[in-house]
């Protein structure tokens, strides 16, 4: 089994003490086994087993209101193998399996409309402004490189390491942070790109994620796809209040892109967006938002 890494630790443990709280009347101890085996001690398998009983117990109740916690339930249960220690994973399982299908048949349910639409601003100064709202520098750098860049999809940032050298960079299988660009090497469209990131963005990523007292090699967190969207969208609400998910926004930015073109003309600016979001033109097209008014008379592709 492949160490943990210790933001893997530090994930796995705040998920357990979330949890714990909400099924105990009090904070769980140092001394229980399961903080013991992620700490790298030795721990007492029956016990582990009897005191996170509950969870069994109550996975139900779990799933229907802390269903962001499942992915990381599963994922430390998973590395348990003894016959009894892997009914927790067998539990789980298929609830977490259900919140994946609903998160893929849903995400794109928020209804769309004028007023909504009207809420969202990519100008700089409006982002600037917006991000002091965000305590949490990961989180805070999150929500700049989401409106301040064209809009990529956010499990390009999620799967973003930070590079200690550029011996890093060498290993395109993953994506990378260093010397203030980001490096995509895996992503949905397989076009990888290297991204110039603003000043305002990097000097919190060097000064406030690299010298954190937590540091950790993920650029935003370890986390799943599932927990980032419903972290981002939470932001949403913070923001503009409205559940407003990545993949929205791509779209309000791909027809403001579109809809600048169309006013100005500038059919190379518009093109270098649509490159740096990870789209294809005929992509780009499928993503307008028939709400935004688009006059592409000035626009020539030829």
């Amino acid at each position: 089994m492949k160490d943990l890494t210790e933001s893997s630790i530090k994930t796995y443990g705040d998920s357990i003490r979330a949890i714990y709280s909400k099924y105990h009347d009090k904070p769980i101890g140092d001394d229980e086994e399961i903080l013991k085996y992620l700490r790298g001690e030795k721990h007492d398998a029956r016990k582990l087993y009897k005191q996170n009983e509950y969870i069994i117990k109550n996975i139900k109740n779990i799933a229907e209101n802390h269903s962001s916690r499942l992915p990381q339930l599963y994922a430390l249960f998973s590395r348990f193998n003894t016959k009894k220690l892997k009914e927790f994973r067998e539990v789980i399982y298929p609830y977490k399996t259900a919140q994946n299908k609903h998160y893929n048949e849903h995400r794109n349910d928020f209804e769309i409309n004028e007023e909504e639409v009207a809420k969202i601003s990519f100008a700089k100064e409006d982002v600037l402004a917006n991000a002091e709202k965000i305590d949490f520098p990961r989180m805070k750098v999150l929500y700049m490189l989401m409106f301040m860049l064209p809009v990529r999809r956010l499990s390009d940032y999620r799967l973003t390491l930070i590079a200690k050298n550029e011996e890093d960079i060498k290993d395109e299988k993953n994506n990378w942070y260093y010397n203030n660009k980001i490096y995509i090497n895996t992503t949905k469209d397989k076009k990888k790109i290297i991204l110039d990131i603003p000043d305002k963005i990097t000097s919190i990523i060097n000064n406030d994620i690299i010298q954190s007292d937590f540091p950790s090699k993920h650029l935003i967190g370890n986390h799943s796809q599932a927990y980032m969207s419903e972290v981002f969208s939470k932001l949403m609400v913070q923001i503009y209040g409205s559940h407003f998910t990545a993949t929205i926004i791509r779209k309000i930015y791909a027809s403001h892109n579109l809809k600048t073109a169309g006013e100005t003309g500038d059919v190379k600016q518009m093109l270098k967006n649509q490159s740096e979001m990870g789209h294809n033109i005929q992509q780009h097209l499928q993503y307008v938002i028939p709400l935004v008014n688009l006059d592409l008379t000035n626009i020539s592709l030829n």
